[in-house]
């Protein structure tokens, strides 16, 4: 349900449980000439009031909410839960409902329960997109050797300073990112502080590369592994993804997992800073109401919220959508609003903002 929970209803809903899951349906659909479009979080969705002619496609089983770890260790690390002797070898840890797996080496493993060499073997399943259960996915240490064993892809607040990454983390596209932030900053690995209370999953935040004042998905990401339409699985890099302001290469490609790099630091420097910038979000956003997050990507001269603010059109009311009056790139919704509010009210924001500035605002929210 999108956050707005406003709309009409889609034709098919599909909760799928695994990729090869969401291979097997995707192609079906094409076959049958059905459309189809993943929901995340459903943060930044606004669905119009006619609902939508095809399937949605929800990855919210456990299957896409794994986090395995293919490189580092992490200190201060959560109890471990304890499975019987007989049961996977794989040492499993809780992230706020999300699976952690400890990285482990396995015999690639066919959707027919056979090994690469054709022959009979246990098949091992994650959900992530590993050579372990999914043909054509690249393994761990293939990954590491796309963008470099070092890691060397992020940069210190200090300028100039690179610095390599500690950990890596393979995340299943469903997994909860909100949680996930707070959860390695209680850890002191550094990297995803600045993302602190952004709602979303690890899918939508890569595909539109999440982010805010304080950082972006694309700071810590270091490849993604994505389904075509057609079912194929490829993994690009960082550098294929082309990461921009919030957009990335992914099109109609689905997001399957993403790897992250994160940097071993004290946890009591990382979580006050996690905790600042999520504090400073619940202060000038209207977290408690219904909203759908900034309305309007920011153009390059000023704040999409401060040119709104700046014509005095916080607010400006369509039906039962309002402009908020915490922040101008906010709409909010009372109890009785349409989908078709709250498109209407856009429209009327973004024709006055073109008419008193000549600025066209794009925008942030994905209208279906």
């Amino acid at each position: 349900m999108p956050w707005f929970r406003l709309g009409g209803r889609a034709r098919y809903l599909f909760r799928t449980r695994d990729v090869h899951d969401l291979q097997r349906f995707t192609r079906r659909a094409a076959d049958a000439g059905i459309s189809f479009r993943v929901l995340g979080a459903g943060a930044n969705v606004l669905i119009g009031d006619a609902g939508y002619d095809g399937a949605v496609i929800r990855l919210d089983q456990p299957g896409f909410r794994l986090i395995t770890q293919i490189r580092g260790s992490i200190s201060s690390r959560p109890e471990v839960s304890r499975q019987s002797e007989s049961a996977s070898p794989a040492t499993q840890d809780r992230f706020d409902g999300n699976t952690v797996t400890a990285s482990r080496s396995h015999a690639s493993t066919n959707p027919d329960g056979t090994n690469g060499a054709g022959q009979r073997g246990k098949a091992v399943t994650t959900g992530m997109a590993t050579a372990s259960n999914i043909p054509g996915a690249r393994s761990a240490e293939t990954i590491t050797q796309l963008y470099g064993a070092a890691g060397e892809h992020r940069t210190d607040r200090v300028e100039g300073t690179t610095l390599q990454d500690d950990v890596l983390l393979e995340l299943g596209a469903g997994t909860d990112l909100m949680p996930l932030t707070r959860q390695v900053s209680q850890k002191g690995l550094s990297g995803m502080e600045g993302l602190a209370g952004i709602p979303a999953t690890i899918g939508g935040a890569v595909t539109m590369n999440a982010g805010g004042r304080y950082g972006s998905m694309s700071d810590v990401v270091r490849a993604a592994t994505v389904m075509t339409r057609t079912g194929a699985l490829e993994t690009w890099t960082a550098e294929e993804l082309r990461f921009g302001y919030r957009t990335s290469a992914i099109g109609e490609e689905i997001v399957v997992s993403a790897t992250v790099g994160l940097r071993q630091g004290n946890p009591q420097e990382v979580l006050p800073y996690y905790e600042s910038c999520f504090a400073a979000k619940e202060r000038g956003q209207p977290l408690k109401q219904k909203s759908a997050g900034c309305i309007f990507k920011n153009p390059t001269d000023e704040p999409a919220g401060a040119l709104i603010d700046r014509l005095g059109l916080k607010e400006s009311r369509y039906g039962g959508a309002m402009v908020s009056p915490v922040h101008a790139n906010f709409i909010v919704t009372d109890s009785d609003a349409t989908a078709t509010d709250v498109i209407r009210l856009i429209d009327f924001v973004r024709a006055r903002v073109a008419e008193e500035t000549g600025t066209w605002l794009e925008t942030e929210v994905d209208i279906w």
